[in-house]
């Protein structure tokens, strides 16, 4: 079991942003609220610092350049070692949808070559440890409704509508 460092970012505009890395990078991130007790259980802290400042810090401007409309795109290492490969296959095709964009879980089936596995995607997209970084709000429903978010369908519609407007700016 790997050992984690947990971090903070404060004051999005969605309230404090948990961060957790490990030795391989960004392992998960959760709000502050009801379920980050929970959140934290699946992250032990190790006795000491096992990630490296430079990369908390990283986190920390590419999140906070994320929330201010100046970045689109992550680039940060990332530590997927705790899901599945169909869950890594569909995260990294729901990495694939552009920035202001939406996909449906349909889309996302057939893009990984599994066209009637929709369930079986938001079933993986649920299971997202790095929401925002691998951006699981960009799915819809087949016809654009908002579906079941981790942090809540109004999170989810705000991360949709601060993208829409922060695509449209050039």
């Amino acid at each position: 079991m790997n050992d984690f460092q947990i971090e903070v970012l404060p004051g999005t505009p969605l309230g404090s942003l948990y961060f957790a890395l490990s030795e391989s990078g960004l392992a998960g991130l959760a709000f502050d609220g009801p379920g980050l007790k929970a959140w934290r259980g699946r992250f032990p802290a190790a006795n000491a610092d096992i990630a490296s400042g430079a990369l908390a810090g990283e986190v920390r401007a590419q999140l906070s350049a994320y929330f201010s409309g100046q970045r689109r795109i992550f680039d940060l290492p990332l530590d997927l070692s705790r899901l599945s490969d169909f869950q890594t296959r569909v995260l990294s095709a729901v990495s694939d949808v552009p920035f202001g964009h939406t996909s449906s879980y349909g889309e996302i089936a057939s893009r990984i070559g599994r066209p009637r596995a929709y369930r079986a995607v938001g079933g993986a997209n649920a299971a997202n440890p790095i929401a925002i970084v691998i951006p699981c709000h960009r799915l819809v429903g087949v016809r654009g409704s908002l579906r079941g978010y981790g942090g809540g369908l109004d999170r989810k519609a705000w991360f949709l509508a601060h993208e829409s407007r922060f695509s449209r700016v050039e």
